[in-house]
């Protein structure tokens, strides 16, 4: 079983990060685990990665204002070793005109 709590604390792999728990889009990027590998790939990982791409910017298109509802050090991680998620992800949402 993987630790959740590892991924991306590689100083080799990701450098000094101050701040490994902090969800930074300007990261650099490096390998990663979110759909494993080789036999143990996630059959999802296809529609995942579309999702990703189609949705996501289609989501951002129609509520550029979309952000949290709350400050993010209010958010609460689920607590457990095999789901790395959030207990809920509450935003708010005004559509573009």
């Amino acid at each position: 079983m993987t630790s959740y709590g590892a991924i991306s604390r590689d100083r080799d792999e990701h450098g000094e990060e101050p701040h490994p728990d902090t969800f930074d889009l300007t990261r650099e990027k490096g390998r990663h685990m979110s759909f494993g590998y080789g036999p143990h790939v996630c059959p999802g990982s296809h529609l995942a990665r579309m999702e990703g791409q189609i949705a996501l910017p289609l989501l951002f298109e129609r509520f550029p204002d979309l952000r949290l509802a709350v400050p993010d050090e209010k958010l609460e991680n689920h607590p457990s070793i095999v789901v790395n998620s959030l207990k809920e992800l509450p935003v708010l949402l005004r559509p573009n005109s």
